[in-house]
């Protein structure tokens, strides 16, 4: 990989795979993507000059299962191992990968506008995303209400997760690029110090956790959906444990 068009600022690295459908069981191309492509972007920054990489990342690098009220940047990693999928496992170390490029030393007579002569990252940790365009959520989900399979929510009604809307996601985006080389006096972002700040702007080595800041109910959220297309709400609800010995069950079989 390189970045050929000379005078380029920043990289916004965004590709994933193997966050959900069949692609999950393909742990070996979830890895080289996520984890080999993310040292590939993270080289091309660097050889060709380009001072800043903001990388999308996730929740799932702090989150096993255990639930997690009121967190922040100030929480350690999951270990990676412990993942009991490789998306996830994956993402953990491709963010690892991209802050602890922060400061790396450019070369000389690097092509980008800004003077500086160390690399720039941060990590961006969305939440679910929804919002026109969204393709990997949403059409999934009403695909399966169409066809019916919407017949059971799952867990405790009460437990709450975070969704982010595509345009504050795409804000958070724009704001990390904008800090990354801003003075170090400019106003600083929320979230703790991920590792030392380099000498370029307050994001560089943080990460984020971007939400729209209105915990819900998964299925509660999606209750809407449901309405809209004239499917019944489930009147049933699996515990966790059920669920997650299901799709064991069914993950064996299928491979």
């Amino acid at each position: 990989m390189s970045c050929r068009r000379k005078g380029s600022d920043v990289v916004l690295h965004v590709a994933s795979y193997g966050m959900s459908g069949k692609e999950m069981l393909n742990r070996k191309k979830t890895r080289e993507i996520n984890v080999l492509g993310t040292r590939n972007v993270i080289a091309a920054c660097i050889a060709a000059g380009v001072a800043r990489l903001v990388y999308t990342s996730t929740y799932n690098v702090v989150f096993g299962g255990v639930p997690i009220s009121n967190g922040s940047e100030l929480l350690p990693y999951y270990p990676a191992e412990k993942h009991v999928d490789e998306y996830s496992a994956s993402k953990t170390v491709a963010e690892q990968l991209v802050l602890s490029a922060n400061g790396a030393y450019l070369p000389e007579g690097s092509s980008g506008s800004y003077p500086q002569r160390q690399l720039a990252t941060c990590a961006i940790r969305s939440a679910a995303i929804y919002g026109e365009g969204e393709e990997r959520h949403f059409p999934r989900i009403v695909r399966s209400m169409n066809r019916g399979l919407f017949c059971i929510t799952i867990g405790d009604p009460s437990s709450k997760v975070d969704w982010v809307h595509v345009d504050n996601l795409v804000h958070a985006h724009l704001k990390a690029c904008q800090h990354l080389l801003a003075p170090l006096s400019a106003s600083r972002l929320p979230g703790g110090p991920r590792s030392a700040q380099s000498a370029h702007g307050v994001a560089a080595g943080q990460a984020y956790f971007i939400s729209d800041g209105a915990p819900v109910n998964n299925f509660q959220f999606l209750r809407g959906v449901s309405d809209a297309l004239g499917v019944r709400f489930p009147a049933v609800a699996a515990p966790v444990w059920a669920m997650i010995t299901l799709a064991w069950c069914i993950e064996i079989v299928w491979q």
